[in-house]
């Protein structure tokens, strides 16, 4: 259940200075059919939904199940079976890394073009993205502040500020 995690994330992104996050949950257990889970945190509306809309873009997986959005996460449940055309399972933490990544590139040069009115010219453009690691923008955590479901292993991916 996302809804306990909704604290932690929170937490998570406020200390590591994230504007959001992608968590990849893959679930193997006895009681239920082996499943995946993508969740996209971020306390800004605007960001939460434009992951959403990459996200639902993608045509090389299906999302499907029902979406279910609390207090800034949207989850998603993506069949285990998807396959891309070669039928090979996807490579879902590198795709939705590309993506993420070609989001905050977009999402960089827009600010780029179009400074915060707000903004001095000493200070960096209101909501830019510092990269942290490398030129990506993205960073991989291990989700070591946030304990893993039980019987389930994830992936984080993490936008910088």
């Amino acid at each position: 259940n996302w809804h306990d995690y909704v604290d932690e994330l929170k937490l998570f992104s406020h200390r590591h200075g994230l504007d959001g996050l992608v968590v990849l949950l893959s679930i193997n257990d006895t009681v239920h059919h082996p499943r995946q889970q993508v969740a996209v945190y971020s306390n800004n509306t605007d960001i939460l939904n434009q992951i959403c809309c990459e996200l639902e873009e993608s045509s090389s997986w299906s999302l499907s199940g029902e979406l279910e959005a609390r207090e800034n996460l949207q989850v998603y449940h993506i069949p285990i079976n998807t396959s891309t055309s070669s039928g090979t399972p996807p490579l879902l933490v590198e795709e939705i890394q590309g993506l993420l990544k070609d989001f905050v590139d977009r999402r960089s040069s827009v600010l780029a073009c179009h400074p915060s009115s707000r903004t001095s010219s000493t200070e960096g453009v209101a909501g830019s993205v510092e990269f942290s690691q490398g030129s990506s923008g993205i960073n991989d955590m291990d989700g070591s502040d946030i304990e893993r479901a039980e019987g389930g292993s994830g992936d984080v991916v993490a936008i910088a500020r």
